[in-house]
């Protein structure tokens, strides 16, 4: 997805970089991409998925809200200024498959 690439061109290559699954108690999942950079401020968090805010950049966050919206997917930047960017797509419950691991399962 293309806040991932825009993370990579906008943050230290040598910033820590976290993406995984959370599963929230009413059946929904939570996938976050998250790093530890300088963050985006709090009143920029809605402004970036904006196409307005896009026309100097590519149509990246405004695009991909816009598709995630017509699979019920919600995105959503919750980092904390000054310690790093979050961005949270919401998958709700039933919208969803999850196998979990097993122990005798190798990677390929």
């Amino acid at each position: 997805m293309n806040d991932r690439n825009q993370s990579y061109s906008h943050q230290n290559p040598q910033n820590t970089r976290k993406l995984g699954p959370f599963f929230k108690p009413d059946g929904s999942l939570i996938l976050f991409f998250e790093d530890d950079g300088a963050g985006i401020p709090g009143e920029m968090k809605e402004e970036i998925f904006q196409p307005a805010f896009q026309k100097t950049r590519s149509t990246g966050l405004f695009l991909a809200r816009e598709i995630l919206e017509i699979t019920e997917i919600a995105i959503r930047e919750t980092g904390v200024p000054t310690r790093g960017a979050r961005f949270e797509l919401l998958v709700p419950k039933g919208t969803f498959r999850y196998r979990a691991p097993q122990t005798d399962d190798k990677p390929t």
